[in-house]
C-alpha cells in the first residue's frame, strides 16, 4: 500500500510563500495592457504620421551602411551578441536563475522579480509588433525569424528586462565585487544586443531604442506590484528565512575518554 509523500518543510515554505494576490494579478494584467497600448500607438505614429520622413530616412540609411560594413569576424561576433537575448537563452538562463532563487531563499519573491518583467515584457512585445507591422529594414537579413515584424526591438526589450536580476542581487549581497560586476553586465548587455540586431539587419535604430524604453517600463512597473505585494506579506526583497542552526551534539566517546 503507497502511502502519499509528506512535503518536507522547506517545500510547504515555498508554496505558502506566494505572494500575489488577485487584485495583484489584476494590477499586472493591467501593466501588460498599458505598454502594449503605449508600444503600439507609438509604432503606429512612427510608420504612419512620419512615413517618408527625415527620422525613417535616418533609420533605413543606417541599416545599408551597416550592411556595407559586414565582415566575416563580425558577423560571428553580432550572431553571439544578438544570442545573449534570444528566446532560448533567456528562458534557460531565467530558469536557472528563479531555480537557485527558490532553493536558496525558500520563497517566491525574488524569483518572481525576475522572471515577471521578462514574461510582462515578453507579451508586449508579441502584442504590439502584431498591431505595428513594420517591416524590417530594406537589406538582407542576416537571421530567420517567426516575427517579420521589425518594431519593437523584443531582443533588446528582453536584454534591458535582465536587469531584474541585478535590483535582486544587490537586496541579496553586499559584495562590492559582485554588485559592480551586475551592473557593468546590465550596462552592456543592452547595447551589445541592440548593435547587434541592428547590424544584422533585423531592426531599425527606431526599433532599438523603443526597445529599451519598453524593458525599462517593464522592469518599474511590474516590480511596484510585485515588491509591494511582497510587503503586504511582510517579505522585504534579500531578506529570507535561513536555515535554523542545529546545535552540535556532545560527542558521546569523547565524555567517557574525560
Amino acid at each position: 500500500m503507497h502511502t502519499a509523500r509528506e512535503d518536507s518543510p522547506g517545500e510547504r515554505r515555498i508554496r505558502g510563500s506566494w505572494p500575489l494576490g488577485w487584485r495583484d494579478l489584476c494590477l499586472l494584467v493591467a501593466v501588460t495592457a498599458i505598454l502594449i497600448a503605449v508600444t503600439s500607438a507609438v509604432g503606429l505614429v512612427l510608420v504612419e504620421v512620419f512615413d517618408g520622413s527625415a527620422l525613417l530616412e535616418a533609420d533605413e540609411r543606417i541599416a545599408k551602411d551597416l550592411e556595407e560594413a559586414r565582415t566575416s569576424t563580425w558577423n560571428s561576433l553580432s550572431l553571439i551578441g544578438s544570442w545573449l537575448s534570444e528566446t532560448l537563452s533567456k528562458v534557460v538562463v531565467t530558469a536557472i536563475v528563479c531555480v537557485f532563487l527558490l532553493v536558496k531563499t525558500r520563497r517566491w519573491l525574488e524569483a518572481l522579480v525576475v522572471s515577471i518583467p521578462l514574461v510582462v515584457e515578453a507579451i508586449a512585445f508579441v502584442v504590439s509588433t502584431a498591431i505595428v507591422g513594420r517591416p524590417r529594414p530594406d537589406v538582407v537579413q542576416l537571421d530567420e525569424s517567426p516575427v517579420s515584424s521589425s518594431f519593437p526591438s523584443g531582443h533588446v526589450a528582453a536584454a534591458v528586462a535582465y536587469s531584474a536580476m541585478v535590483v535582486v542581487l544587490f537586496a541579496m549581497t553586499s559584495s562590492r565585487f559582485w554588485r559592480t560586476f551586475a551592473v557593468i553586465v546590465a550596462i552592456l548587455v543592452p547595447p551589445i544586443v541592440a548593435a547587434a540586431r541592428m547590424y544584422r539587419g533585423m531592426h531599425h535604430l527606431t526599433d532599438v531604442v523603443a526597445g529599451i524604453l519598453l524593458g525599462i517600463a517593464s522592469v518599474i512597473l511590474t516590480l511596484a506590484v510585485v515588491l509591494r505585494a511582497g510587503e503586504r506579506r511582510g517579505q522585504t526583497l534579500g531578506e529570507h528565512e535561513r536555515p535554523r542552526e542545529v546545535p552540535a551534539r556532545p560527542n558521546p566517546t569523547l565524555e567517557v575518554a574525560t
